[in-house]
């Protein structure tokens, strides 16, 4: 195992079991280790440069890092963490000296990152539920029209208006509409307007 001493040097290369080292100056494992930039290579050979170390934790061997933020959010005050197993670090070194105090990751509310998976989950199958499966480009660009201003959902090669309940079948023109007359006369109006929009 590489001593305290070595992986103190800027870029060095040392072998991760350093992470759970006890021989520090001040005899803690994180004192020596927390705050510090590192460049980390992983086993897959992803290279992730300038991570400032938030912490190793020993029970679970995970090494945790603060990274710029990659998101559109531009306050400053906003960073990336990214967690690593410290079997799949290929090589850390230390690249820069210690930085300002890291504050503590502010309270995560569990149950409302739950909501918004589910809400997610939600908006990702219903737009896979708008592709229509075996279907021409132009029934598809026909369904992204109707669904503008109605509610169609795909039954099989069929456009569905639901609320309606009027079906539009190939060739998806004006005369393959299905359904109550009033509502076809509804539907069709809209038709005809996107149709026209088409060049169709």
């Amino acid at each position: 195992m590489s001593s305290w001493s070595e992986m103190s040097q800027p870029a060095t290369s040392v072998d991760p079991a350093i992470l759970g080292h006890t021989e520090t100056p001040t005899g803690g494992k994180q004192d020596w280790l927390e705050g510090c930039f590192v460049r980390v290579e992983t086993a897959a050979g992803e290279v992730i440069e300038n991570g400032q170390v938030y912490t190793f934790d020993e029970a679970t061997k995970v090494l945790v890092l603060r990274l710029p933020n990659t998101s559109n959010v531009t306050n400053p005050s906003v960073f990336d963490y990214r967690l690593i197993k410290q079997r799949f670090i290929k090589t850390i070194s230390i690249t820069g000296a210690k930085g300002p105090p890291i504050p503590p990751v502010s309270y995560v509310n569990i149950a409302s990152l739950k909501a918004r998976e589910r809400k997610a989950v939600k908006a990702a199958d219903q737009a896979l539920a708008r592709i229509g499966t075996d279907v021409t480009a132009h029934a598809q660009q026909v369904f992204d029209a109707l669904a503008k201003t109605l509610d169609p959902e795909w039954r099989g090669k069929n456009i569905l208006c639901r609320s309606l309940d009027v079906t539009l079948k190939p060739p998806y023109d004006t005369n393959s509409l299905h359904g109550d007359d009033k509502a076809k006369t509804h539907v069709k109006r809209v038709l005809d307007g996107e149709l026209k929009k088409m060049g169709l």
